[in-house]
C-alpha cells in the first residue's frame, strides 16, 4: 500500500486505448523534453499500438485522465531478471504533466502499477529517475521505495 496522502476522486486511471495514441504521444514528446532528451516520434505511435496488443502485450500502458484530458502516463514491461532467477514488472515511465503535479496523479498511476504487479503474480517493480529530478526521488521515497546506487547505460548499435 502507498503512503500518498492525496485524494484521486476526480482523476480516472484506465488502461490505454487505440485511440489515446495520438495524446499519449505527445505525452511521451513532453517527458522526453522534460528529461532533457530527444526522442524520434516517427511512426512512434504505431509501434506504441502494436506493443499494446494481443493476448500478452509486450506494453502495458495506464493514463490518468482529468477533465477528460490525458495527463499523465505509466508504461509497465514485465522483464527477468538472472539475479532473482524471476519476473518483475519494469515501470518504464511514470510521468505526469506539470500542470497536474501535487494533485494525486502520479499516486494513482503508481498504485495502478503496483495493482498491476500483483496482479501478474510478480514480487516486486524496478524504474529509474534521472539523479537531478529529486521531486521524483522523493515522491518514490515517500511512496516506500528504495533505490539502487547504478548508473544506465544505452549504446546505439544500429
Amino acid at each position: 500500500m502507498t503512503k500518498s496522502k492525496k485524494s484521486f476522486d476526480n482523476i480516472v486511471i484506465r488502461a490505454a486505448q487505440a485511440t489515446d495514441i495520438v495524446e499519449l504521444t505527445s505525452l511521451i514528446e513532453a517527458h522526453a523534453k522534460f528529461e532533457k532528451q530527444s526522442i524520434d516520434v516517427l511512426g512512434l505511435g504505431e509501434r506504441l499500438a502494436f506493443a499494446m496488443q494481443g493476448d500478452e502485450p509486450r506494453l502495458t500502458v495506464y493514463v490518468a485522465q482529468l477533465n477528460s484530458a490525458l495527463v499523465a502516463y505509466c508504461a509497465l514491461v514485465v522483464e527477468y531478471s538472472s539475479w532473482r532467477a524471476q519476473n518483475f514488472v519494469h515501470m518504464d515511465c511514470l510521468y505526469v504533466n506539470s500542470t497536474s503535479r501535487g494533485v494525486g496523479v502520479g499516486a494513482a498511476l503508481f498504485e495502478r502499477a503496483i495493482s498491476f504487479t500483483k496482479a501478474s503474480g510478480l514480487s516486486h517493480i524496478e524504474w529509474q529517475s534521472p539523479s537531478w529530478n529529486t521531486r521524483a526521488q522523493k515522491f518514490y521515497e515517500s511512496q516506500g521505495a528504495s533505490y539502487d546506487l547504478k548508473a544506465r547505460y544505452r549504446l546505439a548499435v544500429g
